[in-house]
């Protein structure tokens, strides 16, 4: 594989559920529909897809998964054109047996290689789904980590970060009555970053101690600082295709706590750097917090060195090496 020459788009112009924004168009990036990514224009990005591939002559293709529709129309032109062709995928959960296999025939038919987040998702295409090992590589979901290794001049705080979006799916509710009712509380906040739907119901059940801090987002820039002056990351959701955010706190140096439904779990935390808790029981991750306030200095630097060490094997750079390697690997059918 020789200098090629890189061509990126974005579905949409904006995105509502974040307020995203796509990137200026350029010689070399385009904005596929100038409706957001939210509302389908099917038509319009097929027919700008089919465009960039035409006029620029492409030959290989990464594609963002199949969440949506326009996704599987972007994989039957690419393949009418030739191309070879990556999907990206983070999936890890479905358990129709019927649905799973028209999906899987279907993908196998439309991409070559799939480049997936980890070991669930690796695991969920090949048990799941029926793709052979051969085309699956791993390490997809990634992060800057040296943008998240900058502690900043701020000393660390006895605080329990968490950043989530205030909806249902993060389970804050539980978070915050389990960390209420535990020791933990008597020397820790929990700082919960996000904003969402959810606030005032979360804002509702904040005792009159005020020990839990409910913060919007924080802008992209100013993140590493928050990771920098906490002790602990937790991340309670009960759906969580994978949870880039412990990527963050990782590289930020933070021992994880991390329900069982979130998606990165037995690729990144283990009992060297973290715990695990079940999404569904508050009283066990109110138990485990209890433990937490017992940890010694000693044992709270050896979590954090070894979450250092564990995500040092997930840079950009390992990502762009299995990119490379999915452009090359022959894939059978």
């Amino acid at each position: 594989m020789g200098k090629e020459t890189v061509f990126t788009a974005d579905l949409g112009s904006t995105d509502k559920l974040y307020g995203w924004k796509a990137s200026s168009e350029s010689e070399r990036h385009f904005v596929l529909s100038e409706k957001p990514v939210d509302e389908r224009d099917i038509r319009g990005r097929a027919r700008a897809f089919r465009s960039i591939i035409k006029d620029k002559s492409i030959t290989q293709i990464a594609v963002a998964g199949y969440a949506h529709p326009e996704y599987f129309i972007f994989l039957i032109l690419a393949r009418m054109a030739g191309c070879r062709i990556v999907m990206f995928a983070e999936s890890w959960y479905g358990s129709q047996a019927l649905k799973n296999f028209f999906k899987g025939l279907f993908l196998k038919i439309l991409a070559d290689v799939f480049f997936v987040s980890g070991e669930r998702s690796r695991q969920h295409f090949i048990k799941q789904l029926g793709i052979p090992a051969r085309r699956i590589l791993c390490k997809y979901s990634v992060v800057d980590n040296q943008h998240f290794s900058r502690k900043g001049s701020h000393s660390r705080e006895p605080v329990i970060l968490c950043v989530a979006r205030f909806s249902p799916e993060k389970n804050l509710s539980c978070l915050i009555e389990a960390f209420q009712k535990s020791r933990l509380a008597e020397g820790y906040k929990l700082r919960i970053i996000g904003g969402g739907p959810d606030r005032k119901l979360l804002e509702a059940i904040v005792d009159e101690r005020r020990r839990v801090e409910l913060l919007d987002w924080v802008e992209y820039a100013d993140l590493p600082d928050q990771y920098g002056q906490a002790r602990f990351f937790i991340l309670p959701s009960i759906f969580e295709p994978w949870g880039l955010v412990i990527n963050e706190a990782m590289a930020g140096g933070l021992p994880i706590i991390a329900s069982d439904a979130c998606g990165c779990v037995p690729d990144l935390v283990t009992r060297s750097n973290g715990f695990v808790f079940p999404a569904d029981d508050k009283e066990e991750l109110t138990r485990l917090l209890d433990q937490i306030a017992e940890l010694k200095e000693s044992d709270w630097e050896k979590l954090s060195t070894a979450s250092t060490n564990i995500i040092s094997g997930y840079r950009c750079e390992d990502w762009a090496e299995q990119l490379r390697k999915g452009f090359l690997k022959d894939a059978d059918n």
